[in-house]
């Protein structure tokens, strides 16, 4: 006889996440797995204004994190430019225009006394190209300083370091041509481009597809390199040449050496962004308090995630945030408790940080995988949540591409932390970080984090690469645990959008909308239908019902036992957070607004929650 389940044994599996009713207080909510546990009417229907809106509240800056909830408050993070920094990038902009004015007026007068003076004709090349040189790099530089997000994506430190370091030289490179040819400031030139191109290759952060080689980056510093040695072959073959035409210009060459400085800097040594922690009321929306836990520069990305992506926990006392950068407790009120930073960071991401953090009753778990290529960064640790004190640190060599959460599984004897990564998921041990044991799969890059329901486990992925659902039945304890495979498919595979289980079944809808209902537990493929837009939001699901949000704020509501539509509702926004339910609400975060959905509608027929045994 075919085996069932229930989603009400949650409750006690879940113990070591410490769920409340009316309490979201991680990604996906207690446990993890995307199933609100409270008890009570969840909305169906709403308008895309105020029609079923309890309340909406503008979010300053930019963040994708999920919204989680505990006693009455509203965590979620987010990432502004700092206002300091700004400042000082207005400052250099500025400067850069007003340098670049007196350049040209300083050029013209020496053009002109040039043009007049007697044997004007000494070196008419290497004046010329020291001119146009010059031009170019004025060019250049004003805009590096002024605007640097129009050569420079924002989010992008290494072409701001390959390209801002490149054109710094070559404007330090002409600024020594404009001395006269015999002079031994050129000799000093030559040392300065020399010595900035050796830092500029050995600090070279690593492209979208790993570390650059040399032959990549090496040609980016012969061009100055080039004019510095010929200036210098000019100093010695002309060291004593006086004439009337061979004179120097150090004002122009104090001016471009400014701008070298101002054309690296804004993209390089000017770039923080405040990643910040905003508490808010759960009742009316008002935001209680902001606070910025560090300030780093922008991080290289994805394009469609965030520099504020990893969602915070909560254990009703502190709340823990992770922005790749580092991690940080913070009390209610919104003090920083203890931080601990990651500096290897900004040199390991292609993507940016996804993962969220986890706890246990005492320690606040983390993980971070490296990217394809990017060094051997991956790492697994845990802390302990009052003190900060790193109570273990795994390295993790053979892990790498995996974005999505880790899930905590109580067997009884051992809390075990799952953890999909390439071809593998493995468990270890929150106590002690030893692995207890692991199951291969066809599935790489892993964004979409697993679903659960009481001793299943399902895990998709594949965003790139080999892609697969799988579910398992997890028995034993510790290192005897055994995962049973229970069932597997290729179809309609969600790649990023996590999947939910929920009333014996399993809900998944991949990037392009196609929702797919399969029987947890045999894997027979119950329903499927193509949903409006695209789907990067993780699946939740409550009160007989499955909410699945699409891109442009569009919310599809599913009847859990009919396997029916209910309502399509238009929030009228961008969404790339998954939502989060509390306190009778659907909480969605829009490109700059938290909205709380009321609506209206009973529970849907069929499923109470949370569901009864079957």
């Amino acid at each position: 006889m075919k085996q069932r389940f229930t989603i009400g044994c949650l409750v006690a599996l879940w113990a070591v996440a410490i769920p409340v009713f009316g309490e979201w207080p991680q990604f996906r909510g207690p446990g993890g797995a995307g199933v609100a546990l409270e008890a009570g009417s969840l909305p169906e229907s709403w308008g895309p204004e105020t029609e079923g809106v309890r309340w909406r509240t503008e979010i300053p800056g930019d963040g994708i994190s999920s919204p989680i909830v505990a006693d009455g408050r509203v965590f979620l993070t987010t990432a502004y430019e700092s206002p300091g920094i700004d400042r000082m990038r207005t400052v250099a902009g500025v400067s850069a225009i007003a340098l670049t004015l007196l350049f040209l007026i300083l050029f013209g007068r020496e053009r002109r006394r040039r043009r007049d003076a007697a044997g004007a004709a000494n070196a008419p090349w290497e004046a010329r190209i020291v001119t146009g040189v010059s031009l170019f790099f004025v060019l250049v530089a004003t805009v590096l300083a002024a605007r640097p997000e129009l050569i420079v994506p924002v989010g992008n430190p290494g072409r701001g370091w390959r390209i801002g370091g490149a054109i710094a030289l070559l404007g330090v490179a002409a600024a020594f041509g404009w001395l006269r040819r015999g002079s031994a400031l050129r000799l000093v030139g030559l040392a300065l481009v020399a010595t900035g191109a050796a830092v500029l290759l050995a600090q070279m952060p690593p492209s979208s597809y790993g570390p650059m080689p040399l032959s990549k980056s090496l040609p980016l510093v012969i061009p100055a390199l080039a004019l510095g040695l010929w200036l210098a072959y000019g100093f010695v073959r002309s060291r004593r040449t006086r004439s009337a035409g061979d004179r120097s210009a150090p004002a122009i060459t104090l001016i471009l050496l400014l701008l070298a400085g101002l054309s690296f800097a804004p993209s390089n040594l000017l770039s923080g962004l405040e990643r910040v922690v905003v508490c808010l009321d759960v009742d009316s929306g008002e935001i209680l308090w902001e606070r910025t836990v560090l300030t780093s520069p922008a991080e290289k990305k994805w394009p469609n995630s965030s520099y504020a992506t990893p969602t915070p926990a909560t254990d009703g006392e502190l709340v823990f945030a992770y922005f790749g950068h580092g991690l940080a407790a913070l009390d209610y009120d919104g003090n920083v408790l203890w931080s601990e930073s990651f500096p290897e960071y900004m040199q390991h991401t292609r993507y940016g940080a996804s993962s969220s953090p986890v706890l246990t009753v005492g320690t606040v778990v983390l993980g971070h995988e490296r990217e394809l290529d990017l060094g051997d960064s991956s790492w697994l640790a845990a802390w302990d949540k009052r003190s900060g004190r790193r109570l273990w640190s795994k390295d993790l060599p053979d892990a790498h591409d995996s974005y999505s959460t880790p899930l905590m599984f109580d067997d009884g004897t051992t809390d075990q932390l799952l953890t999909p990564s390439w071809n593998t998921l493995v468990s270890y041990d929150v106590e002690s970080g030893e692995r207890l044991w692991s199951v291969d799969y066809p599935m790489e890059q892993m964004v979409a984090s697993m679903g659960r329901a009481g001793d299943l486990v399902a895990v998709t992925g594949g965003a790139y690469g080999d892609r697969s659902l799988m579910v398992w039945r997890l028995a034993g304890a510790g290192a005897g645990t055994s995962a049973e495979l229970l069932w597997q498919s290729n179809r309609g595979v969600a790649e990023i959008a996590s999947p939910v289980i929920y009333a014996d079944k399993l809900f998944s809808v991949n990037i392009g909308g196609i929702l797919t209902v399969y029987d947890a537990v045999s894997g027979s493929e119950l329903w499927k239908k193509r949903l409006d837009g695209e789907h990067y939001a993780s699946l939740v699901a409550g009160d007989g019902k499955v909410y699945a949000t699409n891109t442009e704020g569009r919310v599809t509501v599913i009847s859990a036992s009919d396997l029916k539509v209910l309502a399509v509702n238009d929030l009228d926004g961008q969404v790339y957070a998954s939502p989060g339910i509390a306190n009778g609400c659907l909480l969605i975060r829009t490109a700059d607004s938290l909205v709380c959905v009321a609506g209206s509608g009973a529970p849907a027929a069929g499923v109470s929650a949370p569901p009864e045994s079957t």
